[in-house]
């Protein structure tokens, strides 16, 4: 029951981030949710935003976390860690730059992935992002 709470509270924090970076003027800034739990930032002149991170997929806990790490691997992506009963994921994506993923459960049939860069600055390749939720989808569809 207690871990249900925290997997609702991130998410509605997720939720908050998205909003309130689909409404800044300036991405460039850092954003501050109402609580001031999180800072967002964004590199100047950045195209990206909370949901160019965060997607939902139609699947057990279990299959999105087994064909994520699968498609890291795939991705030639060093796995520096992981804890699959809370659900993250810490790798090397190129060079020196590393991620933090969650995999969040909603229920039985969805659940969430984030990736969020771990030196906070949401500045990483688009294409990377793409490659990587795509690659799961494809993977899942396969099952």
């Amino acid at each position: 029951m207690r871990e249900n709470i925290i997997r609702c509270l991130i998410l509605f924090v997720c939720f908050i981030n998205i909003f309130q970076s689909s409404n800044a003027q300036d991405i460039g800034h850092k954003i501050n949710t109402n609580s001031s739990l999180i800072t967002v930032y964004y590199p100047p002149n950045s195209s990206q935003n909370l949901l160019d991170h965060l997607k939902a997929y139609d699947a057990s806990y279990m299959e999105v976390y087994v064909n994520t790490i699968a498609t890291l691997t795939d991705l030639d992506t060093k796995i520096l860690s992981f804890n699959s009963e809370k659900g993250h994921i810490n790798a090397r994506i190129s060079g020196d730059k590393e991620v933090f993923i969650i995999i969040l459960p909603v229920n039985q049939k969805l659940t969430y992935i984030r990736v969020t860069p771990a030196n906070g600055e949401y500045d990483l390749s688009q294409k990377f992002l793409s490659n990587f939720f795509t690659k799961i989808q494809s993977k899942l569809k396969k099952q």
